[in-house]
């Protein structure tokens, strides 16, 4: 969408209905990406060699239907690109899923029942499903022009726009949040942003997790790790300990790494990572010798973010009622989720789909032999899942529960079976 100009000040329209008056400061920034991307840089050329090597194990059997694919980079399941849809004559982003082992499947599903369902104007808007097809899964969705690591390389922003985009982000976050969903991996480069018109969405939920609050989770958040420099003080102590303020913590590294250029805390590894805390947030050293020259306002904003005690941290809500989101805080237009996840959304129908996809992959490499010594075993799987999907009607959390437990169980059934079949092959 446009830009209409009056004198030095932009006028923004995004889209969820708001005019954000908008300094022309900025366009400096957008032109310095625009005229770097894509003119031979080591890390585009690096890119594009890995993605040349990947797709030459992989493969992308999308037929016609895509074409003139582009490497965009890898996440922490999966490899991105960009294609013409011919279909639309319009590019899109796709993301490649390989299925290789029961975890992955596992993560799929998670991700996959998550995107199906968020719909938001600060999220990366899903388009289909397309799979699962053999070993693989591919997730299409809107392409968007760059993301903040790229915009951060060419310098930290002024904090009216640092502003800006932690509105977005904010707002995104109270949606995902009221939906009872962690994005868990929170970074620059998994905020992507238009540059035309300063939309910042939120994307890769590649580890996000359901988290329902009416019921325990006890024994199923350990997968997956937020990216080390955004992981908040209880989450370096204890890995699996997840709340929603994890998120917030993430922002909150985030907009202080828009504002400076750097990484808040880079530490090379999870006890250096919490000494640098430690030592760098109240009450060891006070914000303002961590971010000199940043606003009263900004600095009360942050401090309430960046609290050692998650139950202090503000939530996403009372980050967007902070004085500081004032100019652009309108909570008639910073909806919540109509149809927040509860635990039994963990299992649904399209288990059997990817589930299935990765037993049949498993079983077409086995030798006879071996597929038949796994038959004499009794593991009869059409009737777990037969029991799994009960979970929608179950109304019990200690149940839904104790199904969620034999789910865990049976998978490592499968993870035990395919390690069998690997050393006895």
């Amino acid at each position: 969408m446009k830009p209409s100009c009056c004198g030095s000040k932009i006028n923004f329209f995004l889209p969820f209905g708001k005019i954000f008056p908008f300094d022309a400061t900025f366009l400096p920034y957008l032109h310095r990406f625009n005229n770097s991307e894509g003119k031979g840089n080591s890390k585009g050329f690096k890119m594009a060699e890995k993605f040349e090597s990947l797709m030459n194990i992989h493969g992308f059997d999308l037929g016609s239907r895509y074409t003139d694919l582009k490497p965009l980079g890898c996440g922490g399941n999966g490899l991105f690109f960009s294609a013409v849809d011919n279909d639309c004559d319009k590019r899109v982003a796709i993301k490649k899923i390989v299925l290789t082992d029961p975890q992955s499947v596992k993560h799929a599903l998670c991700e996959i029942k998550i995107i199906r369902r968020l719909d938001h104007d600060n999220i990366v808007k899903v388009f289909e499903i397309l799979g699962p097809s053999g070993s693989h899964v591919y997730i299409v969705q809107e392409y968007m022009e760059t993301d903040l690591a790229n915009v951060l390389e060419q310098g930290p922003l002024l904090e009216e726009h640092a502003r800006l985009f932690m509105y977005q982000l904010r707002r995104g976050l109270k949606y995902i949040h009221s939906a009872n969903v962690l994005h868990r991996d929170l970074k620059p480069a998994n905020l992507f942003i238009n540059t035309e018109d300063l939309v910042l969405k939120i994307g890769d939920f590649g580890l996000a997790l359901i988290i329902d609050p009416h019921c325990s989770h006890k024994g199923h958040l350990s997968e997956g790790l937020v990216t080390k420099w955004y992981r908040s003080p209880r989450l370096l102590l204890s890995p699996n300990n997840y709340t929603k303020a994890i998120d917030m913590w993430a922002a909150g590294c985030i907009f202080a790494e828009i504002l400076t250029g750097n990484t808040l805390f880079a530490g090379a590894h999870e006890l250096e990572q919490m000494q640098l805390i430690l030592e760098s947030i109240p009450p060891h050293k006070p914000l303002t010798q961590l971010l000199p020259g940043l606003s009263r306002e900004a600095l009360d904003f942050l401090g309430q973010i960046l609290t050692f005690s998650p139950m202090d941290r503000l939530t996403a809500e009372e980050a967007l009622s902070h004085p500081y989101m004032s100019i652009y805080s309108f909570p008639m237009d910073e909806p919540i989720s109509s149809h927040p996840f509860r635990i039994e959304d963990e299992v649904d129908d399209i288990l059997n789909r990817l589930v299935k996809a990765q037993i049949a992959l498993e079983e077409a490499s086995q030798q006879p032999a071996e597929k038949e010594r796994e038959k004499n075993q009794g593991f009869d799987f059409d009737s777990f899942i037969a029991g799994t999907i009960q979970l929608s009607s179950q109304h019990e959390p200690t149940d839904v529960v104790d199904k969620l437990n034999d789910l865990t169980s049976s998978v490592s059934q499968l993870e035990l079976k395919s390690l069998i079949s690997k050393s006895v092959s």
